[in-house]
């Protein structure tokens, strides 16, 4: 990087542009060029807002069809279908390194942070472990239940990532946790490397075992390979499953999902 002379601030120079060029261009081809950093910044910042706006209108709808007593899952895939125009997410947690962050960095950098679309997206996104929690209360004691088992815990599952930054397992097991110290926690995610269930606050899980709460944190393919029912298997007499991405569709008594 070199000052200009009589220039404020740093300006980009040809040589460190082509430094920059060949690192990222080893690991993507797809290269855009801006002539000023704050460019650059700025549609980082808005893409990864843009994202976390859309994946919020879909797990508002999914809030407002559990209320209404509607599979918000099944009318999402109904909206989308044959209509080029609509493509709306389907409800589930939003986390990571970017999506929990970048929308407050932008907001932060207008001097605006709250009463707008951004924010209140956020929160909704935010909200969902919350109400998930609310929604399991309803149907179990937290305060009396032993054993619990997260299932899903990278921040997504599609594409498959063992990235545990920003993921919602984390803020399920601080939640849990404040509800009832002594509530034995356990993790299954064929993606996540051992050390880090630990470093998380988990217990490997214990097919062995048989659990009072289940909770489906991300949409990772290995969670539907292991099936519904061998999931039931694992629950004690008046367990049950909660589902943040519907994967398995159908309602029972013992199995609940977010929309």
């Amino acid at each position: 990087m070199t000052r200009k002379k009589g220039q404020k601030g740093i300006v980009l120079n040809i040589y460190s542009k082509k430094i920059v060029n060949n690192f990222f261009s080893v690991f993507n081809k797809n290269i855009i060029h801006v002539d000023q950093f704050e460019k650059a910044e700025a549609i980082k910042l808005f893409d990864n807002t843009y994202r976390d706006i859309n994946f919020s209108i879909g797990n508002e709808f999914g809030r407002i069809c559990h209320n209404l007593g509607l599979n918000g899952s099944e009318i999402i895939k109904t909206c989308n279908k044959n209509y080029s125009r609509t493509n709306i997410p389907m409800p589930g947690t939003v986390g990571g390194p970017c999506l929990e962050k970048d929308p407050y960095i932008l907001l932060e950098s207008i001097k605006i942070k709250k009463n707008n679309l951004i924010f209140i997206s956020r929160k909704i996104n935010e909200n969902m472990i919350k109400n998930g929690i609310r929604e399991i209360s309803k149907k179990i004691n937290l305060k009396k239940i032993n054993k619990v088992c997260i299932i899903g815990l990278a921040f997504k599952g599609k594409p498959i990532t063992n990235d545990l930054r920003g993921s919602l397992a984390i803020k399920i097991i601080k939640k849990l946790k404040n509800i009832n110290n002594k509530i034995d926690l356990y993790g299954l995610d064929t993606n996540v490397e051992n050390e880090d269930f630990q470093n998380i606050g988990l217990k490997k899980y214990n097919k062995k075992l048989k659990y009072d709460l289940v909770i489906i944190q991300n949409n990772a393919e290995f969670i539907k390979k292991i099936g519904i029912n061998n999931l039931k298997k694992k629950l004690n007499k008046d367990g049950i499953i909660y589902d943040f991405w519907n994967t398995f569709s159908k309602n029972t008594n013992n199995y609940l999902t977010y929309a």
